[in-house]
């Protein structure tokens, strides 16, 4: 019965260290992946950027910025009475 019981310890403690060698290498060459696909896609958004003719105009918001504007325009904002002049 004890022999049954350590050799039963010994292939838990054995698949164990295997298990975790194994798991460590597969989650390090997952990760290998994720790094050299972002660097990939970089590339690409570079590419994309440079490639851009003279005189192209782009404009990014940000969200911030946006949702502050149409707070501003629903509820009114300040308005200045101005008297115009006709100019003939």
């Amino acid at each position: 019965m004890f022999k049954y019981l350590l050799i039963s310890f010994a292939i838990i403690f054995l698949l164990s260290r295997i298990g975790g060698f194994l798991f460590r290498s597969l989650f390090w060459m997952l990760g290998m992946r994720a790094v050299e696909k972002q660097m990939r896609h970089q590339e690409q958004n570079q590419r994309k950027q440079s490639r851009r003719n003279e005189g192209d105009i782009s404009v990014d918001y940000e969200r911030g910025q946006t949702s502050q504007r149409n707070k501003r325009s629903s509820q009114g904002g300040d308005y200045i009475d101005i008297d115009y002049e006709e100019v003939k």
